[in-house]
């Protein structure tokens, strides 16, 4: 895709990626041939139709809240607190502080919470959600179209689990036991979706799409005040809390920021951290910094996607091991991308 960036003196040369998709491809057909045979052929069915069915059972059931939220902590209606009259039944999350050190962070100590915790012999919460479907299998395209146009743009929605409400009825199975600075123990549950709870990745994508597709449904009654255009284009660039496109000039660009952060804060979803390509004009927002892009490291100043340097040593490290099943899939972990490209475009 175009030239590569490079010193003075070397040779003129391009970088052609071909990558070749077989049926539906991923980590866990490794283990497939282990089994060959064995396996119920209903059991591949039955996965697609658990996904087709949270997928139904989201549509159903999606509403919005007295609060205009799709349904910080206690202070912003986070979470609340459990009444004394609680009959205790539900399910409890195990937790632990994250204390971050950079002066740059807004948030120096974030809890984090476990829903994939079990007792021996019982099962997790995560276990017993459907996920949906697998959101990675996204990526490509997103980021073939993040480098159809001439600027790449990029953005994320702050706090975005936080965002949606959680239905009363289901809110024991999110609690959890807090000390107060007096040593009491008091048992709170969340009112918004968990980060780190399996189902929650699919919650936040399913519920910027309905948003989404009923602004479309509006701009077809003629009801939208917003460009169909801006609204298609956001309909296909999430990848979780991420979004990720690409716009062909300035002005579409200045555009697409303006839209696109009034459309989703109907749905009290907070676009912020825009990060564009052509840093030599002046738009509040854009940097010349590495910013982190679906595994990958984008430069904004050379327009060029490279491999994060840490993977190339994780890499490096296992050049002496046993190559085995568990080291493969550690590394489609690790670097979920594994191009080594540095893309510019003309």
């Amino acid at each position: 895709m175009g030239k590569v960036p490079m010193e003075p003196g070397e040779e003129n040369v391009s970088h052609n990626v071909l990558s070749c998709f077989v049926m539906d491809s991923n980590i866990s057909n490794l283990w497939e041939l282990d089994v060959l045979g064995i396996t119920d052929p209903v059991a591949n069915k039955s996965k697609l139709d658990l996904e087709n069915a949270a997928l139904e059972f989201f549509k159903e059931t999606v509403q919005v809240n007295e609060e205009e939220r799709y349904e910080e902590w206690l202070q912003e209606g986070v979470i609340e607190l459990v009444p004394d009259s609680d009959n205790n039944m539900g399910h409890y999350l195990p937790h632990r502080p994250v204390i971050k050190t950079a002066s740059s962070c807004t948030t120096k100590i974030r809890p984090v919470f476990d829903a994939s915790a079990k007792m021996k012999g019982k099962i997790s919460l995560n276990q017993c959600l459907e996920k949906g479907p697998n959101l990675i299998e996204q990526i490509p395209e997103i980021l073939i179209r993040f480098r159809k146009n001439k600027i790449g743009v990029t953005s994320d929605i702050r706090k975005a689990f936080l965002q949606i409400s959680v239905h009363p009825t289901d809110r024991d199975f999110l609690k959890f036991i807090w000390v107060d600075f007096q040593g009491n123990e008091k048992v709170y549950r969340h009112r918004r979706v968990v980060f780190g709870v399996t189902s929650s990745p699919f919650l936040l994508a399913a519920t910027i799409n309905h948003h989404l597709l009923l602004e479309i449904k509006k701009y077809n009654e003629g009801t939208s005040v917003f460009d169909y255009s801006i609204l298609t284009t956001l309909a296909k660039c999430f990848y979780v809390d991420n979004c990720v496109t690409s716009v062909p000039d300035l002005e579409t660009l200045q555009n697409f920021i303006r839209q696109s952060s009034m459309v989703l804060a109907q749905a009290k979803f907070e676009l912020r951290g825009w990060e564009f390509s052509n840093p030599t004009q002046v738009i509040s927002g854009g940097s010349n910094e590495p910013t982190p892009l679906l595994g990958l490291i984008w430069n904004t100043r050379t327009d060029t996607l490279g491999i994060n340097k840490e993977c190339i040593r994780d890499l490096e490290s296992l050049v002496d091991k046993p190559f085995t099943k568990r080291i493969m899939l550690s590394l489609a972990q690790k670097c979920s991308i594994l191009w080594d490209l540095r893309l510019q475009l003309p």
